[in-house]
């Protein structure tokens, strides 16, 4: 029975890429849609309205990704903490139920930038998040200024981060 629960958010993954969900894929130099989202506690906040005037990291992913790991989130939490003074927003959003990213986030250390859920792929599809994790960085004007699929170092988002703060 675990095991099926594991594979639920793969398989509803796959049936999102395979076209049978309309999405939408962001460029560089496009304006993402408005998704409102909300947080481990229940706080909604739509992106990237709320976050205009600031530089934005938004890394969408799973928590049963075996690349997503506890130093993956701690680094991103190292990252935050480095330029959050001078505008820095670090969005981790999860397509998973809420108590298997809590399950995740309990294996880091702590975690002050902001986790949002999108359990049902809503805002991946409209982002065109088709590989987990994809992970969009968005200028101080909300213009994606950088997309990365797949696993990446926080070492390359670090230059790209600073280069636009």
């Amino acid at each position: 029975m675990r095991c099926v629960k594991n594979l639920l958010p793969l398989l509803l993954f796959l049936l999102f890429v395979s076209g049978c969900a309309r999405y939408e894929s962001l460029h560089i130099g496009d304006t993402p849609p408005q998704v409102v989202l909300s947080d481990m506690h229940g706080k909604r906040m739509t992106v990237p309205g709320d976050l205009k005037g600031q530089v934005v990291l938004i890394r969408f992913w799973s928590a049963t990704c075996p690349r997503c790991t506890k130093e993956m989130i701690n680094a991103l939490e190292s990252l935050y903490q480095k330029y959050r003074e001078k505008g820095l927003i670090v969005l981790s959003v999860n397509v998973n139920p809420l108590n298997e990213v809590s399950d995740k986030f309990r294996q880091a250390d702590k975690v002050s930038f902001s986790v949002l859920l999108d359990p049902d792929l809503s805002a991946a599809k409209r982002y065109g998040a088709k590989v987990l994790p994809t992970t969009f960085i968005l200028d101080r004007n909300g213009v994606v200024k950088e997309k990365m699929l797949g696993e990446t170092g926080v070492e390359m988002f670090e230059p790209l981060v600073r280069e636009l703060l």
